[in-house]
C-alpha cells in the first residue's frame, strides 16, 4: 500500500470537498433556461378556452353538484 503524506491527503480532501459543493450548488439552483414562459394574453386566452370547455362538458345541477353532458 502506498503511503500518502498528510499534505497530499489534505489537498485531495479539499479538492473533493470543493467539487462536491459545486455539484450541490448546481443542483440547488433552478435553471431558468428550460422553463417555458407564456405572455399574459396567451395565458388569459388559454384560461378562457378551458373554462368554456368545462362549461360544455359539465352542467351545474346544485350546490357542489355537476352532471356530465355528452
Amino acid at each position: 500500500m502506498r503511503k500518502i503524506s498528510f499534505n497530499e491527503y489534505n489537498k485531495k480532501r479539499k479538492t473533493s470537498k470543493v467539487d462536491l459543493l459545486k455539484v450541490r450548488d448546481g443542483l440547488e439552483k433552478k435553471s431558468n433556461n428550460n422553463s417555458k414562459r407564456r405572455d399574459r394574453e396567451k395565458r388569459i386566452l388559454l384560461y378562457k378556452l378551458a373554462k368554456k370547455r368545462r362549461e360544455k362538458i359539465l352542467k351545474k345541477s346544485g350546490e357542489r353538484e355537476y352532471k356530465l353532458i355528452y
